[in-house]
Formats: structure tokens, sequence, C-alpha cells
């Protein structure tokens, strides 16, 4: 299998100035700029402010929200259909983990002064400034303490979009809630691209520059390893079934694209879109039985075994990756996956090219090690 990461960039450019570009115009007339990845932001410069438009991921043509960026010394005001944000923010509630952690590498953890549920956050540093009190605490992301955010008085509120999705009593505080749609961009240096927005709310937009700068180039050059491998592509499935169906990662989807960059053949290219379905057991094991590699992720205090997986669904067993041993997961609760997938896809993409073509990336002790071998434990010793 060929990969051409390049084309796969230029379409998606293609589509961004499409839909984009010279028909989004800030409010001063200026024609707004295109990202280079990122199909659901656009950032353009104004006179007196910075425009930010946020395009609904959930339908195509129509905006998110839009934020006009005013520098705290300027009085202008936002434009009618406009919500103003006076930067740098200089104080924030954040409900996701992911968003915490980006304010963490732009420097910003002292403008942090409420999280959503702490301890799924990936940072010693931020879990270590809520047990001493520096940052609350404000509960569950669903349903956060509205009294604790409005004792807090934060600048802004940042929060993942759902689809058709409300944020409740928080839209009554008169308090600007920026959408972090990143997670819904479907290229991974699309979703890094975002940091260039929380670095203008900050006030850090050079140090956001150079994240990005680093990140893309050493992505593009993990990719140019894969262009022509010089040997087969494995073919890959991905994840397990829970309950009665297996989730599936359709061809545009974040995840297929990185295991294409990363020289991987994923056995459910053919499904169009840029989310996810869900199929059969019955339907992936006809396929995937004989797939070269089985990852999957899963969430836990203790390493997951060959053994847990029988114990799991006995038909697991049939798969030519369970019989050779060639299952790698990811343990979420152990290893910085979450954190990473925003602003360091370049180290996951290291990982998958390491299990998919070990001779392209030599073991090093440095390495950032996500998806390990399944561990061989002793439960399966009357199988093997």
């Amino acid at each position: 299998m060929k990969k051409l990461i390049s084309l796969s960039i230029l379409l998606f450019c293609c589509i961004i100035s499409t839909r984009c570009g010279s028909s989004v115009t800030s409010s001063s007339g200026e024609e707004a700029s295109s990202m280079q990845y990122a199909r659901y932001l656009n950032i353009s410069e104004g006179d007196s402010c910075t425009f930010i438009e946020l395009f609904n991921p959930w339908k195509t043509g129509s905006v998110l929200h839009r934020y006009a960026l005013i520098p705290k010394e300027n009085g202008y005001s936002a434009p009618d259909g406009w919500t103003a944000i006076h930067v740098p923010v200089e104080s924030m509630v954040i409900y996701t983990g992911t968003h915490a952690c980006i304010m963490e590498e732009l420097g910003c953890t002292n403008s942090i002064k409420g999280v959503c549920e702490s301890r799924y956050i990936m940072s010693d540093k931020i879990k270590a400034m809520v047990r001493q009190g520096l940052i609350c605490d404000v509960g569950d992301s669903y349903s956060p303490d509205i009294e604790k955010i409005a004792t807090l008085k934060p600048d802004i509120i940042i929060s993942s979009p759902f689809e058709n999705g409300t944020y409740g009593a928080a839209e009554k505080l008169n308090i600007p809630i920026v959408e972090g749609a990143d997670y819904m961009e479907n290229l991974p240096l699309g979703r890094t691209e975002w940091i260039k927005f929380f670095g203008l709310l900050t006030g850090c937009r050079s140090r956001a520059d150079s994240i990005f700068a680093d990140t893309e180039k050493r992505y593009l050059k993990l990719c140019s390893l894969t262009a022509n491998p010089g040997e087969k592509c494995p073919t890959v499935i991905a994840e397990k079934k829970y309950g009665g169906s297996w989730g599936l990662a359709c061809r545009d989807s974040y995840i297929a694209n990185i295991y294409r960059d990363a020289g991987g053949d994923y056995l459910f290219n053919d499904i169009p879109g840029s989310g996810s379905i869900k199929e059969s057991f019955e339907k992936v094991m006809e396929r995937g039985i004989h797939s070269d590699v089985w990852l999957f992720k899963y969430a836990s205090q203790k390493p997951f075994s060959y053994g847990q997986l029988l114990a799991e669904y006995s038909l697991y067993g049939e798969f030519d990756a369970f019989k050779e041993r060639r299952i790698y997961a990811c343990n979420t609760l152990s290893t910085p996956y979450y954190r990473d997938i925003t602003l360091h896809p370049d180290r996951i993409l290291e990982d998958l090219i390491h299990i998919f073509h070990p001779t392209l990336i030599p073991e090093r002790e440095d390495r950032v090690r996500y998806f390990i071998p399944l561990s061989k434990d002793t439960d399966i010793a009357s199988v093997e």
C-alpha cells in the first residue's frame, strides 16, 4: 500500500479553502485566513481585534461560534453576533483535561482557577495545584457546580461542544464559553493547529506557534519514513467489542488517518465518514480474523492480558493476532495518550510506526510508548 500524506493534506486544504476562504470575511472586511490543517477553525486579523470563527462539525456550512478577541486596553466593541473576549485572559475554568494540559504547555497554569474531574487530568502539576487549593475542582463536566464557577469569576469557560448540546446554567453566568471543538478534527495536525487559538486567548501566541511548528515538522518527517516503507504494510484492526457491537473508525477519521500515516493498512478504510460506526462482532471477525496487528485502548489500574481478553469473549482467541501474540494495548490511565493526542500526535505516530515497521524506528529508551504488547500471563496457559 502506498501512503501519500502530501495528497491527504492537499485535499483537506482544498476543502478548507473552498468552504472557508474568500466566502468568510471579518467584520472589518478583510478576508479570513484559512488554517493549514484544521477544518473547523479560522483566524483572521482585523484592525482592532482578532476574529475567530468556529465551524459546526455537525452541520456543514454553518458557524458554531464567532469570537472577537479584543485587547484589554482597546475600547473596541464586538460586532453583532460575535462574542467579545478581552485578551489576554487571566482566569479560566476548564471542563476537559485535554484543554487543561494545553494550558500547562503554554505556561498558563496560574490562569486556571477551576477544572472538572481533576482525578482524570494527566498532569501532575495541575493535580498538585488542586490539592493545594490553588485550583478548584468544580465537579462533573456534564453537570458542574455552577455556584463554585460563579464564585471563581473566570474570564472564560473552556468546554468541548457536543451535537445539539447546551451548557445549562453556565450559559446564564454572562461568562464567555469557548467551545473547544478541536477533538472533532480528523487530521492529527488539524487538532494541533487549534493551539494557535488558545495562544491568542492567553497572550502566548509565539509559544503556541512554536509548539505547532515543532510538532508539524516532526510529524511530517515521520510520515516521510512510511511514504515508501520498503516492506509490506501490516493489516490493522482496532478496539474491541462493547456490549453487542464493535466500534469502528471510518476512513476519514483521526484514527484511520494516523494509521495510514504510520504505514498501516487499516482494514475498514472503505467505511465512509469521519466519525465511527457500530458493527457486529461477526462482521468484524469475518474481515479482521487474519489481521497482522490488533490495537485497542482500555482504562485500568492494572495491565490488560491475553487471559482477560479471552475471559471477556472466547471468540477473540480465534483471531490470528491473538494466536500469534500481535496485540498491542494502550492503558489510557497510565499513559499520556489523551494528553498528547492533541499537541503531540508525532509521539503517537512514532509509537505506531515502531509497531508497524520496527526497522524504521530503532528501539530507544526515550521513545514514548503508548501501545505495548499485551501481557502474556498464566491465565491462558491452558490454551497455549
